[in-house]
C-alpha cells in the first residue's frame, strides 16, 4: 500500500467521523430541544410501562436517524476521491454508524433522565 493512499484512507476516516460525530452531537440537542423538559415529580407520577414505552419511542427514532445518518454521510463528497487510487465509497467506516451513536446516547440529557428514572423505579 502506497503512502500517500494510506494518508488519504486516513484522511477519509477523520473525515467520517467528525461528519458522524457532529451529525450525532446535533440530533441529540435537537431532540432534547423537540421533548419538552419534564419535572421529576411530573416523570415520577407516570407508570412504568408509559416510561418503558417513552424510552421505545426515543429508541425507534434514533434507529431512523442512524439510517438517515448513513446515508447523509455516503452523499457527502470527500474532496480526495479518486486520488492515488482511494475510493471513498469503499471505506468501511462509512457504515461506522456507531460513532453517530456515541454522542446521540451521551448528548441526549432527556433521554438518559428517562433511563435513569426508569431504572430507579424498577430498582425499588
Amino acid at each position: 500500500m502506497k503512502l500517500s493512499f494510506f494518508g488519504i484512507k486516513l484522511l477519509g476516516i477523520s473525515f467520517v467521523t467528525i461528519i458522524y460525530f457532529l451529525l450525532g452531537f446535533f440530533s441529540a440537542k435537537t431532540l432534547d430541544f423537540i421533548f419538552r423538559a419534564e419535572n421529576k415529580d411530573d416523570e415520577n407520577k407516570k407508570p412504568v410501562w408509559q416510561v418503558c414505552a417513552e424510552i421505545l419511542l426515543r429508541l425507534s427514532i434514533f434507529g431512523i436517524l442512524i439510517y438517515i445518518s448513513r446515508n447523509i454521510v455516503e452523499r457527502i463528497p470527500f474532496p480526495l476521491d479518486g486520488v492515488a487510487g482511494f475510493h471513498y465509497l469503499q471505506l468501511k467506516e462509512l457504515r461506522s454508524d456507531i460513532i453517530f451513536t456515541i454522542p446521540l446516547l451521551v448528548f441526549h440529557n432527556k433521554f438518559n433522565t428517562k433511563l435513569e428514572t426508569l431504572y430507579n423505579r424498577l430498582e425499588k
